[in-house]
């Protein structure tokens, strides 16, 4: 949304990520809302073995880790998917739109890239087995793949999925 204040000279443009202004003056747009909880999550993750931590994908404005007490953006894009390994909070994983994964060894701070299998639909899903956090499931656009070394290498597990009719729903 855009609107013009003739009172004052000014641009204001309101989105997903907030209140941006700009003026004759100024090149470029100015946030006004960095004091608005605005943030949409996609999806969120718990730590199973540290209460004070949570991992969560947000729209348009990337992921976001919570440590103790404040949220911290750690990986840009539209964050998607988020997990943390359930005996090791430093393992984590971030995905962003079409299924690309990240990994973090070291608890957010850096990420490893390219581990998707392939592109995926815009919230591509990911879990890892229950009972067993090495392994990770991704359902692309038309079949569905398995890691069993925390995403470092995948093979499918189900057929070309687009050709069923599932009939109407």
């Amino acid at each position: 949304i855009l609107e013009w204040n003739p009172l004052n000279g000014k641009l204001y443009a309101g989105n997903d990520g907030g209140v941006y202004r700009r003026s004759y003056f100024f090149n470029g747009y100015e946030s006004i809302s960095t004091a608005m909880s605005i943030t949409q999550f996609y999806r969120l993750a718990n730590s199973a073995s540290d209460p004070t931590l949570i991992l969560g994908g947000s729209q348009d404005n990337g992921t976001f880790r919570w440590r103790n007490d404040g949220w911290q953006a750690i990986y840009g894009g539209d964050g998607m998917e988020a997990m943390i390994h359930p005996e090791d909070p430093n393992i984590m994983y971030c995905t962003t739109q079409r299924g690309s994964l990240y990994r973090s060894n070291d608890g957010g701070f850096n990420f490893i890239g390219n581990l998707e299998p392939t592109a995926g639909a815009w919230v591509t899903p990911f879990m890892m087995e229950p009972g067993n956090p090495d392994v990770i499931y991704a359902a692309s656009d038309s079949k569905v793949y398995r890691s069993d070394n925390e995403a470092n290498s995948w093979y499918e597990i189900s057929p070309e999925l687009t050709g069923f009719n599932t009939g109407p729903l």
